[in-house]
């Protein structure tokens, strides 16, 4: 989700409103100010809990599975060494604590994160890495999965390709990576390398460091689990 009018909202020719991002709980929203910081409001007492400032203005905004966190990307801008870096911004649902998680120096000058998911737990997010200049994810400049630890702020990439969009012959679709009940897989999306825009899905093992091929050209939607 982006701040302001999303794209949706401008092929519908709506020309006014904002995006409003709701806790789990339905009880705290955030919502852009105008001088560019972030509200994070309690709707139950009527009154604003924090204010505070994201590089960037902050977008993709998404709150932990258990609403005790909110993950907000960043982008800070070095025009003079010629740096575009993403990071995250975790805010506690009460406001009083705001973490900036960087990347180390050995990633890219131009990092951005195309698209993430907290683990159910609310300890990891997998992620979407694009090193190349924010361009358009193809078979020929594939987005790579890293794992980021919250607590630790450790990133560990997995050396497997992917991506976030699936494009069919009329549109182009947004799908997520998906994790399973117990935190230990991850199911993804890539391309083949051809140009048919055939795709995989891919079931990658955290834990024995194994990803297998599952299926071809569908979209995984979820994760089936067993009991209520």
């Amino acid at each position: 989700v982006d701040w302001g009018i999303d794209r949706n909202a401008i092929e519908l020719g709506v020309s006014k409103g904002i995006n409003i991002i709701y806790d789990p709980t339905l009880t705290k929203a955030l919502y852009p100010r105008n001088d560019g910081s972030i509200s994070l409001f309690n709707l139950e007492t009527n009154q604003e809990i924090a204010k505070f400032s994201v590089p960037g203005r902050g977008r993709l905004l998404k709150w932990s599975p258990s609403g005790g966190e909110v993950a907000i990307i960043g982008t800070a801008v070095n025009s003079s060494k010629d740096e575009i870096l993403d990071q995250f911004v975790i805010v506690s649902q009460d406001g009083s604590s705001i973490r900036r998680l960087s990347f180390p120096s050995s990633f890219s000058k131009k990092l951005h994160i195309e698209n993430y998911s907290w683990s159910p737990d609310g300890s990891r997010i997998a992620l979407w890495l694009n090193n190349d200049k924010n361009e358009v994810t193809t078979p020929q400049n594939p987005l790579e999965l890293a794992v980021l630890d919250v607590k630790k702020n450790e990133v560990t990439t997995r050396c497997i390709s992917g991506t976030n969009i699936i494009e069919y012959e009329w549109y182009t679709d947004i799908v997520n990576i998906i994790w399973s009940p117990d935190g230990t897989s991850l199911l993804i999306v890539r391309y083949n390398n051809d140009s048919n825009k055939d795709t995989e899905e891919i079931l990658v093992d955290l834990s024995n460091n194994i990803a297998y091929r599952v299926s071809e050209n569908m979209q995984p939607i979820g994760w089936m689990n067993k009991g209520p």
